[in-house]
């Protein structure tokens, strides 16, 4: 009993260590969390380069690999290895996004909110006296047990020209949105139902964005916050 436990056992390790350099859904990889904690470094060049956190968990994966082969009368079936590995790695995402979907849930405000760049898009033509038309699909999810009311901008992620959209209704009032407790919404705005305002237009021509987008959602009580695809908290929005 003890023999096949200490198997079992090395098997969750090594997923476990496989399991920190994988991407999760919302918090990206734990391992870069876990260096960036310590002060190190996990890309070599900001978020591109080499993944150091890849590289290190490789390096444990191997270290494990020779302790296993140094220990008698511990053969592994493929079967087994894959099953307890699966199971692993399974387990561990569910914990991860689980717990991260709880803690988004009892935040403060609008800060429950999170957005999911994956089904969003927005795509706009304009020409030199501004803004032509406009399209765009925003998907969020109230991750609270509660009812949360909110007011939703739209600039371009990593613009340099600044282009910032507001959504108002064609009283050029700020329109109020509406999600149920855990709810997940498509939102989609169009400037034929909606007055899109766009600041600092500069792109002659038609430009579709796909999830790349920073959504600012203004919550009732007057907080901000700024959410793009690489942000499942999101952050105090700076003025």
């Amino acid at each position: 009993m003890l023999y096949k436990f200490k198997k079992i056992l090395l098997l969750v390790i090594i997923s476990f260590v496989l399991f920190l350099s994988i991407e999760t859904k919302h918090v990206g990889a734990l391992g870069d969390i876990i260096l960036q904690y310590i002060g190190l470094a996990s890309w070599s060049n900001g978020q591109s380069g080499t993944h150091f956190t890849v590289v290190y968990s490789l390096l444990i994966i191997f270290a494990f690999l020779l302790l296993i082969r140094r220990q008698k009368n511990y053969e592994y079936s493929t079967k087994f290895v894959l099953l307890v590995m699966i199971i692993s790695l399974t387990t561990f995402t569910f914990i991860v996004n689980t717990s991260a979907e709880f803690m988004k849930g009892n935040k403060e405000g609008v800060f429950v909110i999170g957005y999911n760049s994956r089904e969003s898009m927005m795509d706009f033509s304009t020409t030199s006296s501004g803004l032509v038309d406009f399209n765009a699909v925003i998907d969020l999810t109230n991750y609270s047990d509660e009812d949360i009311y909110f007011s939703l901008d739209i600039s371009r992620e990593y613009s340099d020209n600044g282009t910032y959209f507001d959504i108002l209704d064609m009283d050029e009032k700020q329109v109020v949105l509406h999600l149920e407790p855990k709810e997940t919404k498509q939102f989609i705005f169009d400037n034929e139902e909606y007055l899109i305002v766009g600041e600092d237009v500069k792109i002659s021509g038609v430009t579709t964005v796909n999830g790349r987008m920073t959504v600012i959602i203004t919550g009732m009580d007057g907080e901000v916050m700024e959410i793009n695809r690489n942000e499942f908290w999101g952050r105090p929005k700076s003025f």
